[in-house]
């Protein structure tokens, strides 16, 4: 027979093992650290349309300290959606969701449109945007 203690110490090692990847994941980072020079009218290139254009339609980059993914606007697919990832309700990187047209945070569901507006929460504030634009086959994007 199994002693209090022994059961709630096993089962607290079980959740921690269980949990502990679900929760390194989504602290990963799958951004591409990126060295790119800001142009004098503030914009920095991010990647190319080809990158934009390869499965599942998305760059994500790391600028300096800051996080980006970018799309092309499913309902507009001439707009460029430029977006800070970090979820504003725990800090996590929100997951772009092609098929479903939405960003999903991997922490507690908070849910966010094509252009980063929170639509479920617990998030109750949008991502930051960023003003994106093509230019000569590259992405470029105005972080300041």
């Amino acid at each position: 027979m199994m002693k209090r203690r022994s059961f709630l110490t096993w089962m607290g090692l079980g959740w921690l093992a269980s949990t502990l990847p679900v929760a390194i994941s989504a602290c990963t980072s799958q951004f591409k650290r990126l060295e790119s020079r800001l142009r004098p009218d503030g914009f920095q290139a991010i990647g190319t349309v080809a990158d934009l254009e390869q499965f599942p339609g998305i760059i994500q980059v790391q600028v300096d300290s800051t996080a980006v993914i970018a799309i092309r606007h499913p309902s507009q697919p001439g707009v460029l959606v430029a977006l800070n990832p970090t979820c504003p309700h725990a800090g996590c990187k929100v997951e772009w969701q092609k098929d479903n047209s939405k960003f999903v945070c991997p922490c507690h569901g908070s849910e966010f449109d094509p252009s980063g507006k929170a639509i479920r929460g617990p998030a109750a504030r949008n991502l930051i945007g960023y003003p994106a634009k093509a230019e000569d086959q590259s992405i470029l994007v105005k972080l300041g």
